[in-house]
């Protein structure tokens, strides 16, 4: 019977130069994913799957709650059964990437307040395709 390797020990096989390049494109696709979110979804009242599309839903029925913070909350069960099941590794980075997600889509939907960012309010079909785009090159 193999013994499942402790989070320490991952971590230390995960060499920092690893680590860096990992997070530079969590962080990158998290804001793609953010921008499609913003910009294309949640204007066209377009909600995906997942837990991000619950955290929409619930956006539409109580605009007062973020999608982020939302979707955050929302894959907080997951995250735990991930713990027990899958491996503590693993989950830390899903925890690490769902926290910084969770930040980027409620800081994209500041700066669109804000005026920085425009909304794309036109043809659903359009906003459903670059919306896939969009939050798929960011997955």
């Amino acid at each position: 019977m193999q013994k499942k390797n402790s989070l320490v020990q991952d971590l230390k096989k995960y060499s920092l130069k690893k680590f860096a390049v990992d997070n530079v494109y969590f962080v990158i696709g998290c804001l793609l994913y953010s921008l499609g979110v913003n910009i294309f979804a949640i204007p066209n009242k377009i909600a995906q799957s997942g837990m991000t599309g619950v955290a929409i839903i619930i956006n539409y029925l109580f605009p007062q709650c973020p999608v982020g913070f939302t979707g955050f909350l929302l894959n907080v069960p997951l995250i735990i059964l991930a713990w027990i099941f899958i491996g503590k590794f693993f989950t830390f980075k899903t925890l690490w990437v769902t926290g910084v997600l969770s930040l980027i889509i409620d800081g994209v939907k500041l700066a669109m307040n804000r005026g920085l960012i425009g909304a794309y309010e036109g043809d659903k079909l359009l906003a459903s395709i670059f919306c896939g785009a969009m939050c798929g090159a960011g997955i």
